[in-house]
Formats: C-alpha cells, sequence, structure tokens
C-alpha cells in the first residue's frame, strides 16, 4: 500500500524498563524511516495479558501516521525497532516485554497474508488497542467491523457491563 491518503494506525505496549522512553525512542525511529506522525494518544495502563504470573502493568498508546512505502516494508521497520528496543527477534508470543508495536489498520485495506493480517485480527478484543485508538481517531471506521473505534469501544463498554451484572446477580 503506498496511498498517503490511507491512514495507518500503529500501538505500542512495553510493561519492561522504562517503557515511556522507549516509546519515544521508536517513535523517532520511525520518523526517521518515513512514517509521519499525524496523532499520538496519551500513554494508558493495562494488566499483562497472557503473560507470566505477577507480569508488570504495561504502558500502551497509539500512533495515526502516514506512510507512503509497503507495509511489509513498514513491518521490516517495526522489527528492527523492537530489536534495537531490547526485544529479542524470536523472543516468545505471551511474555514481558520492552516495546510490542503492531499495524492495526491501514486504512480501507483488508489483507490477510502469512506476515501480515489487516486490520488486526484481535482488535475488537482489545482494550489497550481500542481505548488509545478511539483517544486520537474516533470516527475512523474499521474494515471489515463496519465500525469506527469510538463505536467498537461502546459496543465492548455495554458488553462488559451486562457480563458484570450477570455475575453479580449470580
Amino acid at each position: 500500500m503506498k496511498d498517503s491518503q490511507n491512514p495507518v494506525l500503529l500501538s505500542l505496549g512495553g510493561n519492561l524498563g522504562d517503557v515511556a522512553s522507549e516509546f519515544e525512542r521508536a517513535t523517532a525511529e520511525l520518523e526517521r524511516n518515513g512514517f509521519r506522525i499525524l496523532k499520538r494518544s496519551r500513554l494508558f495502563r493495562s494488566r499483562a495479558m497472557g503473560c507470566e504470573d505477577g507480569a508488570p502493568d504495561f504502558l500502551n498508546c497509539s500512533i495515526l501516521g502516514i506512510w507512503e512505502k509497503s507495509l511489509l516494508r513498514l513491518l521490516e521497520v517495526i522489527h528492527r525497532i523492537e530489536v534495537e528496543c531490547g526485544r529479542p527477534a524470536d523472543h516468545p508470543h505471551w511474555v514481558s516485554r520492552t516495546l510490542d508495536i503492531d499495524i492495526i489498520t491501514a486504512g480501507t485495506l483488508e489483507q490477510k497474508t502469512p506476515e501480515l493480517t489487516i486490520p488486526h485480527p484481535e482488535l475488537a478484543n482489545r482494550d489497550f488497542v481500542l481505548i488509545p485508538s478511539a483517544e486520537i481517531a474516533p470516527d475512523m471506521n474499521i474494515p471489515g467491523v463496519s465500525m469506527s473505534f469510538s463505536e467498537l469501544l461502546l459496543k465492548r463498554k455495554k458488553k462488559n457491563d451486562t457480563l458484570n451484572k450477570k455475575e453479580t446477580s449470580k
């Protein structure tokens, strides 16, 4: 994808070391490689999902920007940045980490390849992605979901509220 009219949304997360500094370092490196940042969310804290017991909370944020090269090239840049920030190239999937960067959406693109699925297949289930994304792109429509980030977040909140009410009434 090389269409500069299609903004790319990234999600950053980490729970080891000075995560805020790693986010700054990663953001600067993304910009040096041609990712033009339009908006960046505040930092949000979330519980470690799927990590080892007692893992520290994660910090998360979203970045909206323009990338005019291929998404596979962006993925290469992201993997290099993660390694430079202390994440081993071969680290297991569900463990604590200094930095994790995911491509969440890329305009209206829907793609599924062995290397990359757009939009991110789990974004609708991850408040740590939805909350910061809704802060900077509330009305951005998510391809294949036919909802915006704010609509999807509201739907998840209502579902969770309903589940919580059922649990407390038992």
